[in-house]
């Protein structure tokens, strides 16, 4: 892909914090952990613990505790996703957020500004 030919990606910060990926948002014993590499207002991109097999398209919740972030409240951004893409060799999946609150939001570009 040419250089004019890439899309323009949105503003994000590099980051190292834990992040939880769920198949059902209640349930508190179930998930993959995974180190938040990257977020944007868009997406985020992480790294697993231990390979999953995700599929592309499939839709999971992802919990982010806000305290690596220097954040007290909220502890942690939920947010619902699908699944962009999964490398399964270095264990690393991108998530594009689906429906994020404006709290949401105005919390990633906070997070954003101020990293």
């Amino acid at each position: 892909m040419s250089k004019e030919e890439q899309i323009e990606r949105a503003p994000r910060v590099f980051a190292h914090a834990v992040a939880t990926i769920k198949a059902n948002k209640w349930n508190p014993l179930g998930g993959w952990s995974a180190i938040l590499l990257d977020i944007s207002a868009g997406g985020c991109k992480l790294e697993l613990v231990e390979g999953a097999g995700f599929k592309e398209g499939k839709k999971y919740y992802v919990d982010i505790p806000l305290a690596s972030f220097n954040i007290d409240e909220p502890h942690a951004l939920k947010l619902y996703g699908e699944v962009m893409w999964y490398n399964d060799k270095r264990l690393r999946i991108g998530f594009r957020f689906i429906g994020a609150k404006q709290s949401d939001v105005d919390m990633i570009n906070y997070i954003l500004d101020n990293l």
